[in-house]
């Protein structure tokens, strides 16, 4: 009886390049697109720097304007400012003045840039099931498609609380779309063969 050719074919296939090629069109396709999109990665992971800056305010009272004071007398007693101008010489929105992230309310930058973080530690465990049990190509569409989707959400955020559930949204699709795509492309790409090792 002849052996199965087919067998045989499939015994000497050990990685993805063996059938796609080593290096060619769709490696460099991947290669170019995975370039352009983490050229932006680094501007995401430190975009609160730019979204919620440290601004000069001022507590508006009923008769003056106190620059950077969170509490003033009132009556012989201290009263908490609510009501707040910022300087805007050099931003025009933030989220600063926007959800006025002063005062008892400045921690919530550093909050939401921690969310951003936990994103990441879920997408790992979450996006590397999904890619292992149906694909890297699939899970990474859905990666991007999420990141598009949070971004939107991000600018259009009516308050703090969305804006901060949507950046961990964020940080998932992105270190989701990162992770994947950069597997994909590791498993699409010949082996390193080092003869001196």
């Amino acid at each position: 009886m002849e052996p199965d050719k087919t067998s045989k074919a499939h015994e000497d296939v050990k990685y993805a390049s063996d059938i796609i090629g080593d290096w060619g069109p769709v490696q460099a396709k991947i290669f170019f697109f995975l370039s352009l999109i983490y050229l932006v990665a680094p501007f995401q992971n430190i975009s609160m720097v730019f979204y919620a800056p440290k601004l000069d305010f001022y507590c508006q009272t009923n008769n003056q304007s106190l620059k950077n004071t969170c509490e003033y007398n009132y009556n012989q007693s201290l009263v908490s400012c609510t009501n707040f101008t910022y300087d805007m010489g050099v931003y025009g929105r933030t989220l600063t003045d926007t959800f006025d992230l002063v005062c008892d309310r400045s921690w919530y930058a550093s909050l939401t840039q921690t969310i951003h973080a936990v994103g990441y530690g879920i997408s790992g465990v979450l996006f590397g099931y999904i890619s292992d049990s149906h694909g890297r190509l699939f899970t990474a569409k859905i990666a991007i498609g999420l990141e598009v989707v949070m971004g939107f959400v991000q600018a259009f955020s009516p308050n703090m609380m969305v804006y901060m559930i949507s950046r961990l949204f964020f940080g998932m699709a992105s270190y989701g779309r990162f992770l994947n795509c950069y597997v994909l492309l590791l498993e699409w790409v010949c082996t390193l063969q080092l003869n001196w090792i």
